[in-house]
């Protein structure tokens, strides 16, 4: 008999003393003050796009920026009535002066500060305008008075980028607010943040944002209604995950245009995901058109890829001959079939930094005779820098001299590769797997071909599901022999990480390791229960679901369904471990019944992830649970059940869901 434990779903209890934010654009605002945090308000109102009024008893007593706004006519000056009248006459004269501003929708009073002249509004004024504007459903701040207000400014910072010769404002900002605890602190925080970010990472947005723009006219007009949940906004919020299953893309099938729209939407999603920041910063135009560019026409009129160009660099005299200056050319490069074709050639931008390891170029001069080149297929282990092997270290940072990054491979881990190194990141995006796959081939063997040493690094382990054995064969026939170098595979990795012991005495006397997708997306088989197994599944997140039926699924009749043995029970535990061994690790751990729920409850996902499944995923929690073995000799049936769903709700507490967000401190000891 099986018996199905389904505990009930819980959703998060709301805590109170946060603050919703929101990025705001108002069609009008009313800064109520003559002081200098006055005119700062009103320039941030001004950069949002809003009209901006300024009231002040007398124009005269504001500060000089306000004066030279409203001047200028960038802010309107609107008379503030006079404190001394009555509170009722006051009263009147704040209607009188909402009445004529109907277009206002946000109000600030920042003139309860002691300014320099000692001015500043009684709480009985500022009580008044907070009364009046309210009842017009106008939301207001007053400046030190929290209990008057409906919203609060955060410590802000628009981060700008080097453009034209000169730093312009980008459309990246980042607000931090202490909810009124610690206001100085806040501004530190936000300093503190800014510094750790790359600095040209407002670039960095601007590039996506032209990219989307490009990606939406590739086609000309399409309703955009119809891509939203294939957008960045989209994935970060309640859309699609960003490693949900797509069709391969096929060189030989034309796509209607709102399919072609999507699946390049989904590519520059995945850039945002994946790529360091400082490479998306470094794009060029050409660049990104060629990221967009899915097809070339052939000779025959068929359509093939044409991202696998690796450019080379000559160098020449200048018309002066005072220097040299590095010139790309295309190289013509071997396909994976055998044939050659012209690639087409990338965009000189003689202004680009050539010195830069984010180029797409191979920085060597052409000579007559060039040395035999190597290929070090390369693991990079589960994405801290400290758990790479010696030998794969000194492979990025000493031997290689180009270095082919599969997409996944973790920010840091590509900040190991000096500045002077070339750094390709492959297009591994939805749908293009196949693609981009011998796309890195190519390039690796072209490279080869000139002399470099190429480092062609792969997530986790090469030979665990890294596609490394290919790359092997290809190479191998290209008359390379690569020296393969082993890396730390998640599926060990990431549930040590997490405080799971893959295998333990009394728990988990084997690991079975297998993927979630097979090749082109289709259906792999899954193994059946057995209590004594802990299951690592890699790639199998953004199937989360099926995945999950099909464990504990009881087929119908002769029905074989997705699963070779005994279905899984509903109370068994399960760990999904995001981002491994990285700052923004996470681990949802929960049980086959309430898994899928509990990630759906977690916002937006961080990949890439893996599933483990069994006994061994609670064992070390707490004082420990090494009995799982013991109890199945003694007990069986329904006796048996029932004491693993009493050790799993110990386990889990009242909400079925535990979450751990991060590492160990300690792992901060380890560089």
């Amino acid at each position: 008999m099986t018996i199905e434990v389904c505990s009930p779903v819980h959703y998060p209890s709301p805590s109170t003393g946060a603050s919703l934010m929101i990025a705001f654009k108002p069609r009008a605002i009313l800064v109520i003050g003559a002081n200098q945090l006055a005119a700062s308000r009103a320039f941030m109102a001004l950069e949002a796009g809003a009209k901006v009024y300024v009231s002040t008893e007398d124009l005269e007593s504001a500060c000089d920026e306000i004066r030279w706004r409203v001047d200028r006519g960038q802010i309107t000056w609107a008379p503030f009535p006079a404190e001394k009248e009555l509170p009722d006459a006051l009263g009147v004269g704040v209607e009188k002066l909402a009445a004529c501003l109907p277009d206002v929708n946000l109000v600030c009073v920042t003139d309860t500060l002691i300014s320099s002249d000692g001015a500043m509004l009684s709480r009985k004024t500022v009580e008044t305008i907070a009364s009046v504007f309210r009842k017009r459903g106008i939301p207001v701040n007053v400046t030190d008075n929290p209990d008057l207000c409906d919203y609060t400014f955060p410590s802000t910072h628009r981060f700008t980028a080097m453009s034209g010769g000169s730093q312009s404002p980008t459309s990246l900002q980042i607000g931090v607010t202490t909810n009124g605890k610690a206001c100085r602190l806040a501004g530190r925080i936000k300093r503190e943040i800014i510094a750790a970010l790359p600095k040209q990472v407002g670039m960095a947005v601007e590039n996506i944002g032209k990219m989307r723009v490009d990606a939406n006219s590739i086609h000309g007009s399409v309703d955009l209604s119809r891509t939203m949940d294939s957008t960045e906004e989209a994935i970060g919020g309640m859309g699609a995950p960003v490693n949900a299953p797509v069709p391969q893309d096929r060189r030989s099938i034309a796509e209607e245009p709102i399919t072609s729209q999507k699946r390049r939407m989904r590519w520059i999603a995945q850039m945002s995901e994946y790529w360091p920041l400082e490479r998306l910063a470094a794009l060029t135009r050409n660049e990104m058109e060629s990221t967009l560019t899915r097809y070339r026409e052939g000779g025959n009129g068929e359509e093939s890829f044409s991202e696998g160009v690796l450019p080379q660099r000559k160098t020449t005299a200048s018309h002066d001959g005072a220097k040299e200056k590095s010139v790309l050319i295309a190289a013509t490069i071997a396909s994976v079939d055998g044939t050659s074709r012209e690639p087409r050639p990338f965009e000189v931008n003689e202004q680009s930094d050539a010195d830069s390891r984010h180029a797409l170029s191979i920085e060597q001069p052409l000579a007559l005779s060039r040395p035999q080149g190597r290929i070090l297929l390369v693991g990079s282990g589960p994405g801290h820098p400290g758990l790479l092997a010696v030998a794969a270290r000194r492979a990025l940072t000493e031997l290689g001299t180009v270095i082919l990054s599969d997409k996944l491979v973790p920010s840091g881990v590509l900040a190991l590769i000096p500045k002077d190194k070339t750094l390709y990141i492959a297009k591994k995006f939805p749908g293009n797997a196949e693609g981009a796959q011998n796309e890195l081939m190519e390039m690796a063997v072209a490279a080869a071909n000139k002399g470099e040493i190429v480092v062609r690094l792969k997530q986790g382990d090469p030979f665990l599901y890294g596609r490394g054995g290919e790359e092997v064969l290809y190479f191998r026939s290209q008359g390379f022999e690569p020296l393969v170098i082993p890396g730390i595979s998640s599926a060990l990795a990431a549930p040590l990480t997490s405080g799971i012991a893959v295998t333990q005495r009394g728990v988990a006397e084997s690991l079975l390791i297998c993927t979630g997708v097979g090749r082109q997306g289709r259906d792999v088989e899954l193994p059946g229960y057995q209590r004594q197994q802990s299951l690592s599944i890699l790639m199998g997140v953004a199937r989360l679901a099926q995945l999950v039926e099909a464990l504990t699924d009881i087929p119908d009749g002769d029905k074989g369904g997705r699963r070779k043995g005994d279905p899984y029970p509903l109370h068994l535990p399960v760990a999904i471990i995001e981002r491994s061994s990285c700052p923004d690790q996470r681990v949802v751990f929960s049980t086959l019944s309430n898994v899928v729920s509990a990630m759906e409850n977690c916002g937006e996902q961080r990949p890439p992830a893996m599933i483990f499944v069994g006994w061994a995923a609670m064992a070390l929690s707490g004082s420990g649970d090494l009995a799982v073995l013991d109890d199945a000799a003694k007990f069986s049936g329904k006796d048996l059940i029932s004491r693993d769903v009493d050790r799993v709700s110990r386990w889990l507490g009242p909400h079925g869901v535990i979450v751990r967000e991060g590492l160990q401190d300690t792992w901060d000891l380890i560089a």
